[in-house]
């Protein structure tokens, strides 16, 4: 009998393959980007995926401000359970096990449906995960820009970095603070524009 590979959290052990919603909090969503770094540890000074989504939503805020920023603020938040895995590992795994993108792609998925379903908030229209995208490759251009060694040499995505922005890395305390106050911020303005019911926490 195959065993259902759980993780453990800040706030409870939660199922890989099929997550329960109600395993899922902010709390640890929080604590867990705030000690993940972004590429690896590559980077002059330690960037936590916490940081990075404040960063992605606050480009995505100001490209597309009337969509609902929550869905920036969440969308590497299944990395709390799964990890940052760097672009180039995952191209290396995909060359040595054919398929690894497309089966990630659907843990991804299916972790991200569960942290939806645990805020009520319902998918995103193509139009909000096209500018999730765009957001997001301009965050990574942008943290290239003011944080990566100049040896590691050019950015290797071709879209532009937001040069109005420059970078100081936080702790990992602050910023996954500051993630839980986004979170609870964006969600109150999902529901205040009437998209959502409470969403209880």
């Amino acid at each position: 009998m195959t065993r259902t590979p759980t993780v453990a959290t800040l706030t409870g052990v939660v199922d890989l393959i099929n997550p329960d919603p109600a395993t899922i909090t902010p709390e640890a969503i929080a604590h867990h980007l705030g000690q993940q770094n972004r590429y690896a540890g590559a980077l002059e000074l330690p960037l936590s995926v916490a940081q990075h989504s404040i960063l992605q939503l606050e480009i995505f805020r100001r490209l597309y401000p009337t969509m609902p920023g929550i869905y920036a603020l969440l969308d590497d938040a299944h990395e709390y359970v799964w990890g940052d895995i760097i672009r180039p590992a995952q191209e290396a795994y995909e060359q040595f096990f054919p398929g690894f993108r497309r089966v990630r792609q659907n843990l991804n998925h299916r972790m991200d449906q569960a942290i939806r379903a645990r805020f009520a908030l319902p998918s995103p229209s193509i139009e909000v995960c096209a500018a999730l995208k765009d957001s997001d490759n301009i965050a990574f251009a942008t943290e290239w820009r003011c944080l990566m060694p100049k040896a590691a040499g050019p950015c290797p995505i071709s879209t532009a970095p937001m040069r109005t922005i420059m970078l100081k890395p936080l702790t990992w305390v602050a910023a996954a603070d500051l993630f839980r106050e986004a979170l609870t911020r964006e969600l109150a303005l999902f529901e205040q524009d009437g998209l959502v019911t409470a969403a209880g926490f």
